[in-house]
């Protein structure tokens, strides 16, 4: 069987070539080209400012956030977008411009200090998210807690008694009683210091932490769990856009350790660099003939304003390969439908043979009902018992897509 990748490139563009060019930091943000011209050259000033502050603070690319997962907005507006896939129970939001900068500032401070017990930016993101939506203005609880992070009043009083010192840098009480940040960069701040030094938060109690965040009982075993998804969600877009290049030589030097190892364990003498070079390129070439689908998330971008999607092209190469059967690894974080066309193409790819105990349904009053053929389909709203980790067979001539990188393969 010959697997084809196709490339096909179409750029799509609103403007002219020379004033795209013109927007070095912010012509990859989400929804530029809907913006005002007055706004774009805002948006590409403010990201100018953020990328010399970085450089000049040492900030390191792993602390910084995607330039497509950010949106223009202005000091002081509350509004927020969101990427949203309905095979998910939740949506994650994109990231204010008038945000990006305190985040990115923040939690490399937090790293610089806690080191790899503190809250990651993705986590913090999550946080701010489920908590506020992104808006500084943000009230809840009928007024007692504030901020992107909701701080509730009962518990600054008690921080306030605790260690007045420390956390009056954050926060305070008005005559009225009522408490308020000292400004946006606290809000941000805090949070990052919260969850280390009142909550515990650390590499191996992070689940914990963010629980005690909202309190004790179900409902915080809810929240904990809705916003560890979310920050895997941010991870994944993380580790999209600051990949890394593999060191090929020192895990070259890894796996002779451990064969060599394994070797002297069972047959009693070593490996000669001869044979372990071979073996090395044997087990290369069965990665280099294996199907590798990157993770994706696919957005789908609602908000309280107009919403708008842009196309940004799909691309085609040709690779040919030799195998007896093709089979989709589903990965972690991700869903089957993210790999076809439509539901019709799933549909008819789960309910082949050698996809047996896989199958779509629907609910039918309130009952689980399998859908077998097109004309169970009422719409494109389905469900499948697909989850990751599972190998789904995918029959000659079936279109699969790998949206992340844009490329579609075509089996044969």
């Amino acid at each position: 069987m010959r697997c084809f990748l196709l490339l096909i490139s179409i750029v799509v563009s609103c403007y002219p070539v020379a004033k795209a060019n013109a927007f070095k930091f912010a012509g990859e943000t989400f929804r530029f080209e809907l913006l005002e011209e007055e706004q774009q050259w805002a948006l590409e000033k403010s990201l100018k400012k953020r990328h010399e502050s970085l450089k000049e603070n040492g900030v390191p690319q792993e602390f910084t956030i995607p330039n497509k997962m950010i949106f223009y907005r202005e000091s002081g507006e509350g509004h927020c977008y969101a990427l949203k896939n309905r095979n998910y129970p939740f949506s994650v939001g994109m990231v204010p411009s008038d945000l990006v900068q305190l985040y990115e500032e923040e939690a490399w401070r937090a790293y610089q200090q806690y080191g790899k017990d503190a809250p990651p930016l993705s986590v913090v993101l999550a946080m701010h998210y489920t908590e506020s939506a992104f808006n500084p203005k943000s009230l809840g609880d009928r007024g007692n807690s504030i901020g992107l992070g909701q701080l509730y009043k009962p518990t600054a009083r008690i921080l306030l008694q605790q260690d007045k010192a420390f956390w009056s840098k954050y926060f305070y009480f008005d005559r009225k009683g009522q408490h308020h940040f000292r400004s946006v960069r606290d809000m941000v701040r805090f949070t990052f210091d919260f969850l280390k030094l009142e909550k515990e938060y650390g590499a191996d109690n992070k689940f914990e932490g963010i629980r005690a965040y909202n309190g004790i009982g179900e409902h915080a075993e809810k929240y904990a769990r809705k916003v560890i998804m979310r920050s895997l969600v941010y991870e994944r877009f993380f580790a999209q856009y600051h990949q890394r290049q593999i060191d090929l030589g020192s895990f070259t030097l890894k796996l002779n350790q451990m064969l060599v190892h394994q070797v002297l364990h069972y047959f009693g003498q070593g490996i000669s660099p001869t044979e372990f070079n071979a073996l090395f390129n044997v087990c290369m070439e069965q990665i280099k003939g294996s199907f590798l689908f990157p993770s994706y998330y696919p957005p789908q971008p609602f908000s309280n304003q107009e919403s708008a999607m842009q196309v940004d092209f799909q691309s085609v190469h040709n690779l040919s390969g030799e195998s007896h059967k093709a089979f989709l690894m589903v990965e972690d974080g991700q869903c089957v439908f993210s790999y076809f066309k439509n539901a019709s193409v799933l549909l008819e790819v789960i309910n082949k043979e050698d996809n047996g105990g896989f199958y779509c349904y629907d609910f039918w009053q309130g009952k689980r009902k399998i859908l077998f053929d097109q004309e169970d389909l009422v719409d494109d709203t389905f469900y499948s018992n697909v989850i990751p980790g599972d190998f789904l067979f995918i029959p000659k001539g079936t279109l699969v897509y790998a949206p992340r990188e844009q490329i579609t393969l075509l089996v044969r």
